[in-house]
């Protein structure tokens, strides 16, 4: 049928549409899919479920079209036909044609309905429990191996299984007030409907005895199952998994149907002694979850009136037509405002456009899809048309909205670049912060609205490159529209700014560029959201243009002649010009409190004098809410009273009186349980602070009271790092002692041995002893602890160890080779002297000649060679390789690393490459 205009009148559109229900065969549906729209692709989860739901006749027929362009692009409804194709079912739908082929970005711009959502529609209470249920019980015939795997999961074959299965209800119903049982909820649910099935009783009795140990006999199955859980509260979050504790639950009732007693349960999944792992339990008697049959009698009849019942025609939809449809409304799911919003702002600013996505009533005249663009439309008192579809069947209701929501498209030249999704993003950030209206509290801008900036300002699509380099700095969204609002700025200036804070090459110390970079990758690896990113990026912004007008300079890497010193001095930002955007103007204040905050902190951490330290803070509250008067009060405990320390254009602490204030806001000064007083701004000018000045007197204050707190337990500080200096002196001592004991204990039973292959074996366990000690005698003799000097880390190393392990062949000399300046972490040295340690030990074994050690860096990492000139290895090959070798390749097989042997006549190198793991200081 052919959708016709209000009276039987074709819409007065310049190319009406034609919508049509069509009963497509698997051969039409491959002629629609033989013109795809750019970028569509096959969604696998999604063609199983509708194949499945054609193939058991249980597809309704909603109202959705397939949608057609002008051009004959197919714009929506790839699934729905791969879906036909692979059921070989023909398919009942409408097909609108003729579609304009730019409505791509209006289709599915909808919140996704979870399947759980999609049982809930229909009124099922608990639908987010019924449908883990009906999972847990899937999982369960997949792990007893009754079925192959798990069917494909849909809404339809979820719905029809609490259908076949009306004892899963109850189940949930029973067990939801159980709250108190120490079995969790999904095991407790699926024992409960299981157990129902076999024996209520005993399947009671066994829930009783897991939540009332004390009051039922020792060998009860559900005592041995409380003591199970009980030990694995105990052992933490890695205790039981849930597999593992509804494997022990079923155990449990096995032993109670069979009436047998347990002293304790457990569940063996890796072979024991001998013994093979244990399956997964099944419960006796347990027939499974009865499987709804494909031919189901009376299935088509629930589905609604025969297709051709349908009605559609397009309508001019107003306000008071909203309304009345609106009141028909099944509601069984509450509106997202935001869309709403969103489908308003697009209404009246003339961007909604037909996409013949339809209004959609059931038989008995409710409305069951169109309540967002309905509400919409009363929002914006607008006037939209759509195609309408009437008496379909209610089920369809619970059809709408299962699928992924739609990302907004870009023009279709755009699309073919690739990144639209980027694009997208960048869009929308400029639309939160320079147009999203005051009263909008939507976090997203509508697909038209995207696309409208996309189109507006194509420039966002030639930084996409660059925001795609920069995500070592933050988002890409970020970057890429912060480069944006950075070049719109200063065109003379942006394009040196940007390839600086890239490379951040040439700069010289102190350079805020340098500074920027290292604020932006702090904030990256601290996942900040994206307005402190942003307010990051242009608060460096701002003060590298102030750094390029103090010294004239173009280029940033640039150095003006002499060089002075890097400028500290607070920024204080122009105010916004008239006109500028109310986000970029709000963005731009935070900015100027940002770069006061960061000033404040760094100063806090270089000053000692308490007095300073409250003036500059009162200061940068006057100055951050560009109030008249800010003040530092100090609350006297004996007298009650607040003493004024420091203050910017007031001398009291009350001047109200004196200066007319008109607003004014205070904030406590440290901790609340024992403050120091308070930092309190006032201003002349009407009106009230928001919540962004009371954060940032919060921060400022917090800041202002850990500076003081420092300066007055710096004495106590002092003491507590040389108590623990001390502490440390001394565990590092005991360590020593303690392998030193190990070392002496290995000697003594080398001396008993009685073979030859046990006095070995204990001799160079003993000197892997010394190795270690060895090498944590090292690490801790430098001052820094965060990186290791290798150089002298290597050479105190080796001239320990050829004390040590040279033995009877004290005579043999080790040279050393060592690049210098190479620093590495701790923990790489660490393994580094275990490894050397293990080579020369072997090589003390196996060698009679000169040894020489040598390290170089790499461009993957680094290099370790030992050289023995006269080494006697007969068995080197791989497979006879003695324990240190085998070790020393395990060890760096597990780190990335690798080893290798090269044996000559003169004697025999082993190569030991280490991962770029390796962080120089």
């Amino acid at each position: 049928m052919n959708a016709a205009g209000p009276d039987g009148a074709a819409p007065d559109d310049s190319a009406p549409i034609s919508f049509v229900l069509e009963n497509l065969t698997p051969a039409a549906a491959a002629l629609l899919l033989a013109s795809p729209r750019r970028g569509a692709e096959r969604q696998d989860t999604a063609v199983r479920n509708y194949a499945a739901a054609m193939a058991d006749g249980s597809w309704v027929l909603n109202g959705i079209p397939i949608i057609v362009s002008r051009r004959g692009v197919l714009l929506d409804g790839m699934q729905r036909l791969l879906a036909c194709i692979e059921s070989q079912v023909p398919l009942s739908t409408f097909v609108a044609r003729d579609v304009d082929d730019d409505v791509l970005h209006t289709i599915d711009q909808h919140r996704r309905r979870s399947s759980s959502g999609s049982l809930g529609a229909p009124g099922m209470r608990k639908a987010d429990a019924q449908m883990a249920l009906v999972v847990r019980l899937l999982d369960y015939e997949h792990l007893t191996q009754q079925a192959i795997a798990p069917p494909a999961l849909s809404w339809t074959m979820v719905e029809r299984l609490m259908q076949a299965n009306p004892g899963l209800q109850e189940a949930v119903a029973a067990s939801l007030p159980m709250a108190g049982s120490p079995l969790p909820e999904p095991v407790r649910t699926a024992i409960l409907y299981m157990g129902n099935q076999v024996d209520r009783t005993k399947t009671g009795r066994l829930l009783a005895a897991v939540a009332h140990p004390d009051g039922s006999a020792p060998g009860e199955p559900g005592v041995a199952l409380r003591r199970a859980l009980d030990r694995a509260v105990q052992a933490g979050p890695r205790g039981l998994g849930r597999n593992t504790l509804f494997a022990l639950a079923i155990k449990a009732l096995n032993a109670s149907l069979r009436g047998e007693t347990l002293s304790q349960i457990a569940w063996n999944t890796q072979p024991v002694a001998g013994e093979p792992a244990e399956p997964f339990p099944c419960l006796d008697g347990y027939a499974g979850l009865a499987m709804p049959r494909a031919d189901s009698a009376g299935r088509k009849q629930d589905r609604g009136p025969v297709p051709n019942d349908c009605t559609a025609r397009f309508e001019r939809i107003d306000q008071a037509t909203a309304t009345r449809y609106l009141a028909t409304n099944i509601a069984r799911r509450g509106p997202v405002q935001t869309l709403v919003a969103a489908f308003a702002r697009d209404i009246a600013a003339g961007r909604w456009m037909r996409n013949a996505q339809p209004i959609c009533f059931s038989a008995d005249g409710r409305l069951i899809n169109g309540q967002h663009r309905l509400m919409a439309v009363i929002a914006s008192r607008g006037t939209i048309e759509v195609p309408v579809v009437r008496c379909l069947p209610e089920a369809a209701h619970d059809t709408y909205d299962i699928h992924m929501r739609r990302a907004p498209s870009v023009d279709e030249d755009t699309e073919a670049f690739g990144d639209h999704a980027l694009a997208a993003a960048m869009a929308n950030l400029l639309w939160r912060q320079e147009r999203r209206p005051k009263a909008t509290r939507a976090k997203k801008a509508s697909a038209a609205e995207v696309r409208q900036i996309l189109t507006e300002f194509p420039r966002l699509l030639g930084l996409r490159g660059f925001a795609r380099r920069m995500l070592a700095f933050g988002r890409a969204s970020v970057m890429g529209y912060g480069a944006f609002v950075i070049e719109r700025d200063r065109p003379d200036l942006a394009p040196g700014f940007l390839k600086a804070i890239q490379t951040g090459a040439d700069l010289p110390e102190g350079h805020p560029i340098l500074a920027l970079r290292e604020a932006l990758q702090r904030l990256r690896r601290d996942r900040a959201p994206q307005d402190d990113q942003l307010a990051a990026l242009l608060s460096g912004w701002e003060r590298f243009k102030a750094h390029a007008a103090m010294r004239g300079l173009a280029d940033p890497g640039q150095q003006a002649a002499p060089a002075a010193a890097a400028d500290t001095r607070p920024i204080t930002l122009r105010t916004p010009a008239p006109g500028l955007p109310q986000g970029l103007a709000d963005l731009r204040r935070r900015m100027r409190q940002q770069a006061l905050i960061a000033d404040y902190g760094a100063f806090a951490l270089r000053q000692d004098d308490a007095l300073t330290l409250m003036q500059e803070a009162a200061r940068a509250a006057a100055e951050g809410l560009t109030a008249t008067f800010a003040k530092v009060l100090e609350y006297d405990g004996g007298t009650d009273k607040l003493l004024l320390r420091a203050g910017v254009g007031a001398r009291a602490p009350s001047p109200a009186t004196d200066h007319r204030v008109k607003r004014d806001v205070a904030v406590v000064i440290g901790a609340a349980t024992a403050p120091f007083g308070v930092l309190e701004v006032e201003d002349t000018r009407p009106g009230a602070f928001g919540d962004a000045d009371l954060r940032y007197l919060e921060a400022l204050a917090n800041t202002l009271g850990l500076a003081l707190a420092r300066l007055s337990s710096a004495g106590a500080h002092a003491k507590i790092l040389a108590e623990r200096g001390a502490m440390l002196a001394e565990v590092r001592h005991r360590f020593s002692n303690g392998l030193q004991l190990v070392h002496m204990v290995l000697t003594l039973q080398a001396k008993a041995a009685e073979t030859v292959l046990a006095r070995d074996l204990l001799r160079r366990s003993a000197m892997r002893v010394i190795t270690i000690a060895a090498v944590h005698r090292q690490l801790n003799q430098g001052e820094r602890f965060e990186t290791v000097e290798m150089a002298g880390y290597l050479h105190g190393l080796v001239g320990t160890l050829r004390t040590s392990l040279s033995g009877p062949d004290a005579g043999r000399s080790i040279a050393l080779e060592v690049e210098r300046g190479a620093f590495w972490p701790p923990q790489r040295a660490q393994m580094l002297g275990l490894v050397l340690g293990e080579l020369l030990a072997d090589a003390m074994a196996y060698g009679k000649g000169s040894l020489c050690v040598r390290f170089v860096r790499t461009q993957s990492g680094g290099q370790l060679e030992l050289e023995d000139q006269e080494s006697d290895r007969t068995a080197m090959d791989e497979g006879d390789r003695g324990i240190g070798i085998r070790m020393v390749a395990a060890m760096l097989q597990e780190q990335g690393g690798a080893l290798s042997v090269v044996r000559g006549d003169a004697g025999s190198r082993i190569l030991v490459a280490f991962p770029q793991l390796i962080e120089p200081a």
